[in-house]
Order: structure tokens, then C-alpha cells, then sequence
């Protein structure tokens, strides 16, 4: 009797045992499964600074913080957990968590187009049907027409110029340009516009029209995410390419800045310098170098007139000094200087474009110099990395007018990501 009673009591024990152990497994698994809907709630709210969009890898900043977080507070396994459910539980909650991450990833890419898209889509809706005529364009699949005839220069325009808009007009075409650039960018791209008041003020009877608000917008193709458009914002001084293409990070490129003049001797603007970094970050780095590494990157001792790779010209090859030929300081140089040219645009498109420029391979990067070396000289200097260039010149009007450009002869117009789209979708 007492051996049957000692069986039955370790029964209840096993049974309760077992018991105990099934809740402790669907705790932890509910625990589990909150710890992941908590991380992912987080990961969105926060994805603009975790995720690099358009990549399937998650950017460094989210790895280390993944890491504190888990140093402070591990994953514990309550003790009636057996080895068998941790491991399964584990090995169903890691790939469902990377599958999701990859697609917030992916997502971001998209959203990003969308929300432009979005956006001038409401600026069309505003317009009269006049003003919409002026304003679209068509979006030929052989890349031709009006989409791809940008300049930089004053001249006359087609589009739909901001004289010609309502002040609520306005504000939504400068709400949709602020969209895509950085807030920096933004800055910049307006005080170029205020620069054509002074020079009005400087020329008085010049024989240039100067107007701030000869800035033209002009849309080609359809906004939407089923099918390849674009659009532009170009006056004096400015060019600023726009092109979604389904699936593909936005093309940014040709991409130009003008400053003149390059340091305003007077009036309210007096001692502004529009760009400033471009000028000073490369000036800061070719003094930098030792004879021999000067050497190799001077490449003129008299610099171009202008920048070389105007419209209608992909001439220019990687010249002077590599990447590799730099010290470390001067590496550090370099990138930022190229980071201030990149993050014109959107910081979610920059890092993007700087991700495609680290996988193309930084020690294929060359910078060259042209011209002289101290403020006032007229000088020149180009980074290149394959079809990658950014250009900067210094010379007209005693050098005291500046141009920088930044091309991608294979992304331009987003001609890389058209082609890939146009074979695998016939329209």
C-alpha cells in the first residue's frame, strides 16, 4: 500500500511538474513574442536613424544599440524551460525577426518615393489646367526630351516658374523641394534664389534678367509608385534632378549649385559664403599634402574656366591622388568633403548614395586639384570614383563665382535603374 501510495504521489508530482513546466513555456513564449512586437514598435518609430534604406543591411548604429540592449537586460529563460523549447523557441523568433527588419528595411526605400510622390500630386492639384500644361511633361522611355535637357546657366525655361504661381502655390512647390533635401540642403537652395537679388542690385542695368523667383518646377511622367517619373527644380545656379523608378532608390543626379557671387561684399548678406565647405574642407586638404603627394594630385597648374562635365559632357576619367595614398586624417578629410556634396539630399537618399559609393570601393577614389592653392586664386579640384564625380571650380570673376556638380554617368536621371526596369516591364 505505502509503494502504491509513494507511485501515485510521484505521478502527481511528474504531472504537476509537467504542468508547471507547459505555463512556464507559454510565459516565456508570450514574453518572447512581447519582447519582439516591443522591439519592432520601437525599430519603426526610430527607423530613420537604425535603417539604411533600399539595402537588406541593417545599418551599424542599429546592431550596437541591439547589443546595449541586450547587455542590459538579457534574454533569461525561466528555469522550468527545457533546453529543447529554447532552442525552438529561439530558432522561430530570429529568422521572423530578420525577415521583418529586412522588410521595415525595404519598406523605407519605397516610403520614400511614395511620400514624394504623394506630395506632388497635391502641388499638381493645386494648379489651374494652364498652369499644369507648363508644369508636365511626358516620360519617354528612350530617355530623351525636355527631361534631360538641364543647365545650370540663365537662360529661358520651360516649366512652371514660381512668378507664375499663387503664394499657397509656392509653398507647396517649396514644401515638396524641402522633402527631398536636407535641411542644409534646403538652406542652400534657397539662399541661391536671394544671391539674384544681389546680383540685381550689383549689375542695376545688366543686360541678364535676375529674379528670384525665375525658378521653374516641372514634372515628367505620372507620380505614383507603379511607373517611372521625375521632376526637377531649375533656375540661375541650380539644377536639381529627381527620377523613382518602382523598386529602385531615387536618382538624385545631375545635381549643381552655383554661388555668385561667391562671397557677397555687401548689403544685408554681407560675408555670406553659400559654399563655404566645398571650398574650404578641399582647400584644408590639398595643404595638407607633402610634395609628393602633391605632386600627384595636381593635375593642371592652371585651373579649367569651369567645370568639365557640363551638360552634354561625361569626359572626365579618375586623375590625381588615390584614397589609398592619403593618411588616415586625410582620408577623414576627404570623406567630408564628399559627405557635403551627398547630403544636399535627404538623409535617407544620402546614406544610400554614400552606402553605393563605400561598396564601390573607396580605395578606387582619386581627388585632383587644379590651379592655386590659397583663398583668392582661381583653382579647380574633382573627386571621382568610376562614373561617380563630384566637380568644383572657382574662376570666373576673379575668382569669386563658383560652381560644384555632382554626376553619376551611369545613375543620372536614373538611367542605370531605368534600364533594369524597361527589361524586365514592357510598357
Amino acid at each position: 500500500m505505502h509503494e502504491v501510495a509513494s507511485r501515485k504521489a510521484e505521478a502527481g508530482r511528474g504531472e504537476k511538474g509537467e504542468r508547471k513546466r507547459d505555463k512556464g513555456e507559454r510565459v516565456w513564449r508570450f514574453a518572447l513574442w512581447g519582447e519582439f512586437a516591443l522591439s519592432f514598435i520601437i525599430t519603426r518609430s526610430v527607423r530613420p536613424f537604425l535603417l539604411r534604406p533600399s539595402s537588406f543591411v541593417l545599418r551599424p548604429s542599429s546592431f550596437l544599440l541591439t547589443r546595449l540592449r541586450l547587455r542590459c537586460h538579457p534574454l533569461k529563460f525561466p528555469a522550468s524551460v527545457s533546453s529543447n523549447s529554447k532552442t525552438a523557441c529561439i530558432m522561430r523568433f530570429l529568422p521572423t525577426l530578420c525577415s521583418l527588419l529586412t522588410c521595415v528595411s525595404l519598406c523605407s526605400a519605397h516610403e520614400v518615393g511614395n511620400e514624394i510622390a504623394d506630395a506632388t500630386n497635391a502641388f499638381l492639384k493645386s494648379l489651374g489646367d494652364e498652369q499644369k500644361a507648363k508644369a508636365v511633361f511626358p516620360f519617354p522611355e528612350d530617355g530623351s526630351g525636355e527631361r534631360v535637357d538641364w543647365h545650370f546657366i540663365p537662360k529661358s525655361r520651360v516649366g512652371l516658374p514660381l512668378k507664375e504661381m499663387t503664394p499657397a502655390q509656392q509653398k507647396q512647390a517649396k514644401a515638396l523641394l524641402k522633402l527631398n533635401l536636407s535641411e542644409t540642403g534646403f538652406k542652400k537652395v534657397e539662399t541661391i534664389r536671394d544671391l539674384e537679388g544681389v546680383l540685381r542690385d550689383m549689375e542695376k542695368n545688366g543686360s541678364i534678367t535676375r529674379d528670384p523667383d525665375l525658378y521653374f518646377v516641372s514634372v515628367f511622367g505620372k507620380p505614383g509608385k507603379d511607373q517611372p517619373w521625375g521632376w526637377r527644380w531649375e533656375g540661375h545656379h541650380l539644377s536639381l534632378n529627381f527620377t523613382f523608378v518602382p523598386g529602385q532608390p531615387p536618382s538624385v543626379t545631375p545635381s549643381f549649385l552655383g554661388s555668385n557671387p561667391g562671397e557677397v561684399m555687401q548689403g544685408p548678406l554681407k560675408g555670406l559664403r553659400l559654399l563655404a565647405k566645398e571650398e574650404d574642407l578641399a582647400r584644408a586638404l590639398v595643404k595638407s599634402l607633402n610634395e609628393g603627394q602633391l605632386k600627384q594630385a595636381r593635375i593642371m597648374d592652371k585651373a579649367p574656366s569651369d567645370v568639365i562635365n557640363v551638360p552634354g559632357r561625361n569626359d572626365t576619367k579618375p586623375e590625381g591622388i588615390t584614397y589609398d595614398a592619403l593618411d588616415a586624417g586625410q582620408q577623414k578629410q576627404l570623406v567630408a568633403l564628399m559627405k557635403e556634396y551627398l547630403f544636399r539630399v535627404r538623409t535617407e537618399i544620402a546614406e544610400d548614395e554614400w552606402a553605393r559609393v563605400q561598396n564601390a570601393g573607396l580605395q578606387n577614389l582619386h581627388f585632383a586639384w587644379a590651379g592655386g592653392l590659397e583663398a583668392g586664386e582661381p583653382h579647380y579640384y574633382r573627386v571621382q570614383l568610376h562614373n561617380f564625380v563630384l566637380e568644383y571650380d572657382n574662376t570666373q570673376n576673379d575668382a569669386k563665382h563658383v560652381h560644384a556638380l555632382w554626376r553619376d554617368f551611369d545613375r543620372d536621371f536614373g538611367n542605370d535603374a531605368l534600364a533594369d526596369h524597361y527589361k524586365k516591364h514592357k510598357h
